[in-house]
């Protein structure tokens, strides 16, 4: 593997394949592939991530639909959940299996498009 830097969510899919099943599984499949490579991006870049789910979260608890700062907050303990759960999430929406083979065949799909 190269040094090369991330810059595109397809990026952090193809270094943090694992952990994006596992995003994907602790969404119950919400999250696309893509969409979970673009929250673990903005996991490491420290950014706020605005999506429904997350607007949906963050207006349950109070904070409003739009609120970066929330965003931050939810993206950072979804992250964390869901490496700490990847082996456990085998539920009917949660499946990590289902998700890691969902991730291999999208990215075959992208190293031949």
């Amino acid at each position: 593997m190269t040094n090369r830097r991330l810059e595109v969510p397809e990026d952090y899919v193809r270094v943090f394949s694992s952990l994006t099943a596992a995003v994907i599984a602790e969404s119950s499949g919400y999250f696309t592939v893509r969409s979970a490579g673009a929250a673990i991006q903005a996991y490491k870049e420290n950014k706020p991530l605005g999506c429904e789910w997350y607007s949906h979260i963050s207006s349950q608890s109070g904070k409003g639909f739009f609120n970066p700062d929330e965003f931050l907050r939810i993206n950072k303990d979804v992250i964390s959940y869901a490496f700490a759960n990847r082996h456990s999430a085998n539920g009917r929406m949660n499946d990590y299996k289902y998700a890691k083979a969902l991730v291999e065949k999208i990215q075959q799909y992208w190293s031949t498009a």
